[in-house]
């Protein structure tokens, strides 16, 4: 009733002079929604099917001058879409009237809808997330200039995880977030691992520079960091799984479809026999966290050309190399062992 309340125009003028701040209840009435989904699947269903809550939340995120809002407000949607299935029905179908936003306040996020308003007459849940996400970038320096703005982007890219909407996000866009600062590169690479390997490589473009670019700025490093913090034990458990897994999924992804991508990888990879990089690799093959091994195995079997003989020499023997050519049955496995 709040956010109703507060997104009334009457309301709102007549509040302008007052010391309740309009910006601060909606910011609380959606926090209390936000941990309410936690713990209360009834009274979030009803207020996602008998109240008409996403008309009043995209209104808030058109009108609103705070980033505050903003930020509990995809909060809030990303647990909504985690915790209750009618949700995701309700974003999908819900279109945004733009027409009535017209003379809205181009302060944040509105202003990143000016040069779409002339073309569009109305806006999907999803547009106006890509359209946010947008205005973050156009940010010079977006972790220093607003840490808010930041962690907006994270959350969009986290729904547009749980949506598997990804590919929906278009080759600059998806390259432009990448080469912004390592938190949003790390969630961008979850939404990497949605894309087919196709895709891919369209998205990093071989053919050209912006191959190379992405390659010894984002992924090779971002690569080489998470090995090193599984390898070193800073990350462990789960913890570590879920870190590194990603990387090393876009990786295998994108040997698998280019042959010049996968032998530099390789180089940097396997064949600088003394890198402690390459001796992290490998300890990783022998980590006790099994995606870790499995995800490792398969880009080193990879890089390897998928030749037996090479990937045994190149993992350090038979030990190393037992559980990837048992998974591809060049090897038994003895009853009763790994």
């Amino acid at each position: 009733r709040a956010l109703v309340l507060t997104t009334q125009q009457e309301w709102s003028e007549a509040k302008k002079d007052d010391l309740i701040d309009v910006s601060n209840v909606q910011r609380f009435a959606t926090l209390c929604l936000l941990y309410s989904s936690f713990n209360s699947k009834v009274g979030c269903h009803y207020v996602i099917t008998e109240f008409p809550y996403m008309k009043k939340s995209t209104e808030m995120l058109m009108k609103t001058h705070h980033t505050t809002v903003v930020l509990a407000t995809l909060r809030l949607w990303h647990s909504f879409l985690v915790q209750v299935p009618i949700f995701k029905k309700k974003f999908f179908e819900y279109h945004l009237d733009l027409s009535q936003f017209e003379n809205a306040s181009r302060d944040p996020p509105t202003n990143c809808l000016a040069k779409f308003q002339h073309k569009m007459t109305t806006m999907t849940t999803v547009q106006l997330l890509i359209h946010i996400l947008m205005w973050c970038l156009q940010h010079e320096n977006i972790s220093e200039s607003d840490p808010k703005v930041s962690e907006v982007a994270i959350e969009i890219l986290r729904i547009f995880y749980v949506l598997k909407a990804g590919p929906q996000l278009d080759e600059k866009l998806l390259r432009e977030l990448l080469l912004t600062n390592q938190d949003i590169c790390q969630v961008t690479i979850l939404i990497l691992m949605d894309l087919s390997p196709t895709d891919l490589v369209s998205l990093v473009n071989l053919n050209d520079n912006n191959e190379k670019t992405l390659f010894e700025k984002v992924l090779l490093p971002t690569m080489e960091l998470q090995v090193s913090l599984v390898a070193e034990q800073t990350m462990v458990g789960p913890i570590a799984a879920s870190t590194l897994t990603p990387i090393l999924v876009v990786m295998q992804k994108l040997c698998e479809v280019s042959k010049d991508f996968r032998g530099r990888t390789k180089e940097m990879v396997l064949l600088n026999t003394t890198s402690q990089f390459r001796k992290n690799c490998l300890r990783c093959l022998t980590w006790t966290e099994s995606h870790v091994k499995r995800c490792m195995g398969e880009l080193l079997w990879t890089l390897c050309e998928e030749s037996a003989q090479e990937y045994k020499s190149q993992v350090g023997g038979i030990g190393n190399a037992w559980p990837i050519l048992a998974s591809r049955g060049l090897v038994r496995n003895v009853p009763g062992s790994y």
